[in-house]
Formats: C-alpha cells, sequence, structure tokens
C-alpha cells in the first residue's frame, strides 16, 4: 500500500498541500501520513493551521484542525477511503525525520509553499537535506494555486542522465489522472545540445519503449535559461506539475 506523507507546518500553504494528498491518495489508492511541525502541540496531538474564512474575515483568523480536514476530504463520494495517521516532526533533527521517512516507506512527499519553490535550504524542515538521502519525490504546492489534480505533467531532464524509473513512476501518476506526460529534453550546464533526430532516437530507446505509456510524448528543448525554459513548460504546453532531478538540471 502506498503512502503519502503530509508536512504540516503550520501555513497556508499546507492547506493546499492536503487537498492534494487527498485528491492523489484516492486516485492512487494510498493511505495519508500526517507529519506536524508544531512546537507548541504536544507531540501526540494533530496539529492547528490558522486561515481566514469569509465569516471571520472582520475578527481574525479561526483556527482548525488540518487531520479534520483531511478526514472530511478522505470520507467524502468514492468507493476508496484513505487511512490517515499522525506523527509529530517536531523537534526532530534531519537524520531522524530522513529514518521516518524510510521507515514508513513513503511514496510521495507533499508540502505547501508560500512562494513557490521557495527557498529548501533553509526553511523548516530541510527538505533538500532530506531529498539526498531518500528514494522518494517531494511534491511542492504553492499557496496560492488553486487547481486539484493534472491534465499535463512535464519531466525536464538532459536524456543523457534522465532516469526510466522516475518516468515510470510519473506515468503511474499521469495514468490516474489520464494526464499526458511529456518529457523535455533540456541540455545540462556545459554540455552541448542534442540533435533533434538523435535526440528521439534516444528517447524512443531509453524512455518510451521502457515505460510504455500512451500518452508520453517528447520536446527536445534548445532553451539555456532555466527559468525561460520553464516558462515556456508551463505557459505554451500548460505544464500544472513541472518534474525534474536537481543534479540533471
Amino acid at each position: 500500500m502506498k503512502t503519502i506523507l503530509v508536512i504540516n507546518d503550520q501555513s497556508v500553504g499546507a492547506v493546499n498541500a492536503a487537498l492534494f494528498a487527498i485528491d492523489i491518495a484516492k486516485k492512487m489508492e494510498a493511505n495519508i501520513l500526517l507529519a506536524n511541525m508544531n512546537e507548541v502541540c504536544e507531540p501526540s496531538q494533530p496539529a492547528l493551521v490558522k486561515i481566514a474564512n469569509n465569516d471571520e474575515a472582520d475578527t481574525g483568523e479561526q483556527p482548525f484542525l488540518l487531520i479534520d480536514k483531511l478526514r472530511n476530504g478522505c470520507n467524502m463520494d468514492g468507493d476508496f477511503k484513505p487511512c490517515i495517521d499522525v506523527i509529530s516532526f517536531d523537534g526532530l533533527t534531519d537524520d531522524e525525520m530522513i529514518s521516518s521517512v524510510i521507515n514508513h516507506n513513503i511514496w510521495l512527499m507533499i508540502k505547501g509553499c508560500a512562494d513557490g519553490f521557495g527557498n529548501l535550504e533553509v526553511k523548516k524542515p530541510n527538505m533538500q537535506a532530506i531529498l539526498n538521502r531518500v528514494r522518494c519525490p517531494l511534491l511542492i504546492v504553492p499557496e496560492n494555486y488553486t487547481g486539484i489534480g493534472f491534465k499535463n505533467i512535464v519531466y525536464c531532464a538532459d536524456l543523457r542522465f534522465c532516469r526510466a524509473v522516475v518516468a515510470k513512476y510519473l506515468a503511474e501518476l499521469a495514468q490516474c489522472y489520464l494526464a499526458k506526460l511529456m518529457f523535455a529534453n533540456l541540455s545540462a550546464k556545459g554540455l552541448p545540445h542534442m540533435e533533434d533526430s538523435y535526440a528521439l532516437t534516444v528517447f524512443k530507446e531509453e524512455i518510451y519503449n521502457k515505460v510504455h505509456y500512451d500518452q508520453l510524448y517528447f520536446n527536445n528543448i534548445k532553451e539555456r535559461d532555466l527559468c525561460k525554459a520553464a516558462d515556456v513548460m508551463i505557459n505554451t504546453m500548460n505544464a500544472d506539475l513541472l518534474a525534474g532531478i536537481e543534479q540533471a538540471l
């Protein structure tokens, strides 16, 4: 059984992370593990998230239990009802968090973020340190993003460093949403661009023939500026999920 770990860092972004977790868990038939990061709560207590609603706009923010939001969402219509457990990451070292992720056999981590990708190196928990040592991806959900689910997933990597296992993972996620999966070949810094016909041949041999997903596509991107390339993927390819491996970019 797959398990999705939701990082509850007491931000409004954690609510978006929880909503994504509910939707993915139902479609993938996965369970949910809520990891609380709250210094004022006892380890055994669910953490609070503060969020303003329309009725309380004049009086301030209303606290609610994020665990209740997860449970309510998971109990809505649908054949599969994800199980939800709660653990505390409060006060744990990076090594202890890493051990917890590994021991719980986490399939996906989800974290809300107020400013897009943010600075993973300085925020708690240190997600970059965790990612470097676990075989588990992290889905970062911007606080103001209102969509749920995926229609177009773009995996950007240099074909010379890409991993078929990552493409297979994304294809499994895409399949449950009937989403398109685009492989965007983006040359790593310092390496020459791959000629189109050669890049397509490598893609077919190393990715397409191993992934076996009928909505898998290819684009050989020549843009060197990563920000500009991301802009093309989002606004031209209409990507609602960008996936990548830091070492390959």
